[in-house]
């Protein structure tokens, strides 16, 4: 019997939508920071559910898809985008989980470990999508999935993340109006992973479309970027 799609698979379908929204406006409409807030959703999302299915084991086939859209990225459209690249973010987040997983059994440990990943972000920003946050908030959805941190203290401290990361990145470009929508996107992330009981069934299907999200992001960040490309800077 085939299982039904779930509250997370909801999650990672609002995820993907507000990723779509915020990359269409980040590449053809980038003074339009309203809907750019939108997106600060998705990335919060993804993390904690790389880290939540996190099976002890690596996935190199993002690294592939990684790879290829970085070498596509990098020699066939503009170098800005060596960095832009979340599917690097979440394979370093998967070997980092699978070489200290028995640190994050602890929840000193991994708090300690959490600390350290915020303070290296300015130094790791520059090499991969999020730099050391995205994996920060792994680490975090997979104390969550082995139970050594409670759902509450994991939402609270990723809206934390999430406000660190957008005030460091963005603040100079919020309008007051911009500040109280990513407020609002706070809040939704803030309910999404506090309501914690992912594996409640949804009624209607969607696995198609969440469980080849890393495939979804592949194809449609090469779309955006050749149309940008030839309908912006060409």
């Amino acid at each position: 019997m085939v299982k039904k799609s779930n509250y997370q698979d909801l999650l990672k379908l609002i995820a993907i939508f507000t990723m779509f929204v915020d990359h269409i406006v980040f590449f053809f409409f980038p003074e339009t920071m309203e809907l750019r807030v939108i997106g600060r959703y998705a990335m919060p999302i993804f993390g904690f559910f790389v880290g939540y299915n996190f099976k002890n084991s690596i996935n190199f086939s993002i690294l592939l898809y990684g790879s290829i859209l970085y070498l596509i990225s990098v020699l066939f459209i503009w170098q800005y985008f060596i960095q832009a690249n979340i599917l690097i973010s979440i394979f370093v987040g998967q070997v980092y989980l699978f070489y200290f997983q028995e640190h994050f059994k602890n929840l000193t440990k991994g708090c300690l470990h959490f600390v350290v990943l915020l303070a290296f972000f300015p130094f790791t920003n520059d090499f991969f999508d999020y730099g050391s946050i995205m994996i920060g908030i792994i680490v975090i959805g997979y104390m969550v999935k082995i139970q050594s941190i409670n759902t509450n203290i994991a939402s609270c401290t990723i809206i934390f993340i999430s406000f660190f990361h957008t005030v460091v990145t963005f603040s100079s470009f919020f309008s007051n109006i911009d500040f109280f929508l990513f407020l609002l996107v706070l809040s939704a992330i803030w309910i999404s992973i506090f309501h914690s009981n992912f594996e409640t069934e949804i009624s209607f299907n969607i696995k198609i479309i969440t469980r080849h999200s890393m495939l979804i992001y592949f194809v449609h960040i090469l779309i955006i970027q050749f149309g940008w490309w030839y309908y912006v800077i060409l």
